[in-house]
């Protein structure tokens, strides 16, 4: 496993503690340039655009943050920022290019549910329209979406689990029709969540509440392995990893708290990676730029790991503890999206590193690089180089010279200096 060195970073500082779901990275004002939203304990809301250390944008006074998420939520074809406090308290703020002093609206508030732990924003059903989804730390995970009539968010469904909820993510698999909710469970295990609602007729949804059908909530374990089964281990799961720019169909991800990592379609791990490591945050983004999502991992002592869809890995180490991470992509100049990573410290600062695009994971040593580069493969057919041991003695041999040439060189050029000083 190598390591790799970011170096392209901002540094930016915060009022007050930023939790692990209070980082996000999306477009808010409409422009298709990413913003970074931060959200802090004191309540206050920064929006940064650029490369600029001060926010673009501000807001107070609006609780102790949990989770935010960027989305269409109004259905508007919009995005704007959702917020949630650990109260409850549902803000959705409209940053569009339409203020054009550069100010924000609140669009809906609302006491919407307490015990929120994390939140996305996605066609649930598959009708076009988007749902809030949310996880609870009492076990339920909630569907909710805005109707326009009432001017507020209608509860659809809420699903009651066995066990206590990592995350939830919304994944389309091989063989679904229509996207999945997925909830991850202790000891690298999740449910399946199926909606219950009525969208067939084009109606409103039939009145939404509790659910206590289990034909909706489908467990699946994933091994049998003894560690991997600890009910006192803690796990996150992502869905949608792009498997190439021509599908939305994508492979899913897990993390556990004691260092595992899987890759996972449909049912089948595709591979499964061991670290020393707690692993507390998972993202995705395409790192190589070959339309494919790597998985990015980050460990509370900073320890990030990128790995793609062939496991090949890579690691690079934060220098401080992480308080939260996220991961995706950022428009530094406002010309292009371009792949990043934030890391909050336990200091009130923010570490903005951009541009972390690499040319590739694996380990590779000069043959290989040579087989790929087309001029030298050019040359190798030349001079009838075949195998790699000509291949490896016909580099050394280049290289030889061209150190040698060098220091005949430096001889010479050493050698004329010293007759220009004596004369």
């Amino acid at each position: 496993m190598r390591s790799v060195s970011f170096v392209q970073h901002l540094r930016l500082t915060t009022e007050g503690k930023v939790s692990h779901r209070c980082l996000a990275l999306g477009d808010v004002d409409g422009d298709e340039f990413n913003e970074l939203v931060v959200g802090d304990s004191k309540g206050t809301l920064s929006v940064y655009k650029g490369d600029s250390l001060q926010p673009w944008q501000t807001l107070n006074d609006l609780g102790d943050i949990s989770c935010i998420c960027i989305g269409d939520i109004l259905n508007t074809g919009k995005p704007m920022v959702t917020i949630i406090t650990v109260g409850g308290n549902c803000t959705v703020i409209d940053f569009g290019k339409s203020f054009t002093d550069g100010s924000s609206q609140v669009a809906a508030n609302e006491q919407l549910v307490i015990n929120v732990n994390n939140m996305f924003i996605g066609d649930v059903d598959g009708d076009g329209k988007q749902e809030l989804v949310t996880s609870h730390s009492d076990q339920h995970v909630s569907a909710f979406r805005w109707n326009d009539r009432l001017k507020k968010f209608s509860l659809l469904q809420r699903w009651k689990l066995k066990h206590l909820l990592g995350n939830v993510s919304l994944h389309v698999g091989t063989n679904n029709e229509k996207p999945t909710i997925m909830v991850s469970q202790p000891g690298c295990q999740f449910s399946l969540l199926h909606v219950g609602w009525r969208t067939s007729t084009g109606d409103s949804p039939t009145s939404g509440g509790y659910c206590n059908d289990d034909k909706l909530v489908q467990a699946t374990p994933l091994s049998s392995q003894r560690r991997s089964q600890n009910p006192a281990i803690s796990c996150q799961i992502i869905g949608n990893i792009r498997k190439t720019n021509k599908s939305e169909e994508g492979y899913f991800a897990m993390c556990t708290g004691d260092g595992t990592i899987k890759l996972i379609e449909e049912n089948h791990i595709l591979w499964s990676l061991q670290v020393d490591h707690q692993l507390f945050a998972l993202e995705k983004v395409d790192i190589l730029g070959d339309k494919r999502e790597e998985v990015i991992v980050c460990a509370r002592d900073g320890q990030t790991y990128i790995v793609d869809h062939d496991r090949n890995v890579v690691r690079y180490h934060f220098h401080d503890d992480v308080q939260a991470f996220c991961a995706g992509n950022f428009s530094i100049d406002g010309k292009e999206n371009i792949p990043c990573m934030v890391y909050a410290d336990f200091h009130k600062q923010l570490w903005v590193y951009y541009d972390v695009r690499l040319p590739y994971l694996r380990a590779a040593d000069f043959i290989t690089l040579a087989n790929e580069d087309p001029e030298m493969v050019e040359i190798f057919e030349k001079f009838e180089i075949k195998t790699d041991e000509e291949k490896r003695k016909f580099l050394n041999q280049c290289l030889n010279d061209e150190i040698t040439n060098h220091g005949e060189l430096a001889k010479t050029e050493n050698k004329s200096q010293h007759s220009k000083e004596d004369m």
